[in-house]
């Protein structure tokens, strides 16, 4: 079962891309302390959101890539879909599925008692083995993609 902070990335992506500027506007403006305005894209925020959603940043990184691009709107440098990917891989900022799923399988075969309980239908066995997999990923995985994973596999899907 999904937890419903998972869909918070594809509801807010939904809303920003359903937003409608005003005819003949491309943008909408960040307006500093000092009155100055500055251009945010839409489709420069839902990229970002979209890396969040499709498991590719965890929330951290979305925090962060937001300040960055607040930051970097406001000393006027250009934010557009080249920069999200460009500041993502600068920053090392996207998350590594193959190393997630290499974790989850190395945890498994560690914890067989928390497996077996698992599949006895304890909840708690997984809960268990998610915090494991986020200590070996020193917290840079994203916990719901890690806990699919280990459902995945100890299900034998």
């Amino acid at each position: 079962m999904r937890r419903p902070e998972a869909e918070a990335p594809k509801v807010l992506k939904n809303q920003v891309q359903g937003i409608r500027l005003p005819r003949g506007q491309t943008h909408f403006c960040l307006r500093s302390a000092s009155g100055e305005e500055h251009p945010l894209y839409p489709e420069t925020v839902a990229g970002i959101i979209a890396l969040a959603d499709g498991g590719k940043i965890n929330r951290a990184s979305l925090k962060l890539l937001f300040k960055m691009m607040v930051d970097d709107i406001v000393a006027g440098k250009p934010t557009d879909q080249k920069w999200v990917m460009e500041t993502v891989a600068r920053e090392g900022l996207l998350l590594s599925l193959a190393s997630s799923d290499e974790v989850a399988a190395a945890i498994i075969g560690e914890n067989p008692k928390a497996v077996e309980e698992f599949r006895g239908g304890k909840q708690n066995a997984l809960n268990f083995l998610v915090g494991k997999c986020m200590q070996r990923l020193k917290a840079q995985g994203d916990p719901v993609a890690v806990r699919n994973a280990l459902a995945d596999k100890m299900n034998g899907t």
